[in-house]
């Protein structure tokens, strides 16, 4: 275990002098950070089997449910978790009782935003779109809508959106449980390389290379083409992650191999946004891989 101490300086500029939203995406917000974290290695359990990487992931989504009172959740979006998300309503389906998220709070990683946005096909592409139909929804979860936490995509101040974004998630509480996965360029969230550890809920530009791995087919609401895909989001920063008590990642496919072996063998550094998941101040993060994913880590 290595202790590093980091000295970062980001100067304060008052929001009446943006002009632009590219402007303020690239506002260093904040004042001297000096933070303190010791490097550890995660627990990596590789699967054979996808279908027993979502069960493991289930069960520890049920354990941290009956563990406490009023459980919170934070979950991620994309191809990655829809197997999860359908355990779970199959297992509610069968067992009302037992799968009980009545009294539970469940926050998004992210979304996207593009107040100008035309939908086609009739879907929109948001991430609320994406819970209303894999998390909550006919014969979903039984979160009550009051305890769900998503920003808007078409919010017409992103930055008061993100604002009280990040106000929402201090007032719940940090996440017992984080489930994320891993972009291939090691971001988790829409946290793309550069995010400091530090970095709270705000408003980010999207890479191009993450555009086009979330670009979907032809019959999608992107039409298949990376150039729809929105350009910004709103995300939970890395420190908003790392105050969840407990994190797991879910990391399939061979294109993440690449950014899995940076994450974990290498220095941890904002370019690979996922290496932070190495400095959890609890030291309660698993990643969940399969043997694709796994192929580039030392053996």
């Amino acid at each position: 275990m290595v202790s590093f101490v980091a000295t970062m300086h980001e100067s304060a500029t008052s929001e009446q002098q943006l002009t632009s939203a590219e402007a303020v995406i690239q506002l260093p917000v904040g004042q001297d950070v000096e933070e303190e974290y010791d490097i550890f290695s995660p627990k990596i359990v590789v699967f054979q089997d996808a279908e027993e990487l979502f069960r493991e992931a289930e069960a520890v989504v049920m354990e941290a449910l009956h563990s406490y009172d009023s459980p919170r959740f934070s979950f991620p979006t994309g191809n990655t978790p829809v197997k999860l998300y359908e355990r779970l309503r199959n297992r509610r389906k069968e067992n009302p009782e037992d799968v009980d998220f009545s009294n539970s709070f469940v926050r998004g990683l992210d979304e996207y935003w593009d107040k100008y946005r035309r939908y086609s096909n009739g879907q929109e592409g948001s991430f609320k779109e994406y819970f209303d139909t894999h998390v909550y929804g006919k014969d979903g979860l039984n979160v009550p809508p009051t305890h769900r936490l998503h920003p808007n995509m078409q919010a017409l101040d992103p930055f008061v959106d993100a604002a009280v974004f990040e106000k929402r998630q201090r007032l719940q509480g940090p996440a017992h449980l984080a489930v994320i996965g891993m972009g291939r360029n090691g971001h988790i969230a829409f946290n793309e390389p550069g995010s400091p550890r530090y970095s709270r809920s705000r408003l980010v530009t999207i890479t191009q290379d993450t555009r086009e791995a979330n670009k979907g087919d032809i019959d999608g609401p992107f039409r298949g083409d990376s150039n729809n895909v929105p350009e910004h989001a709103i995300t939970q920063g890395i420190g908003n992650l790392l105050e969840s008590e407990q994190i797991i990642a879910l990391v399939l496919g061979e294109q993440k191999a690449d950014a899995l072996q940076k994450a974990i063998d290498e220095a941890v550094s904002a370019e690979v946004p996922a290496s932070w998941l190495r400095t959890h101040p609890h030291q309660q993060v698993t990643i969940f891989v399969d043997v694709a994913a796994a192929s580039r880590l030392p053996r």
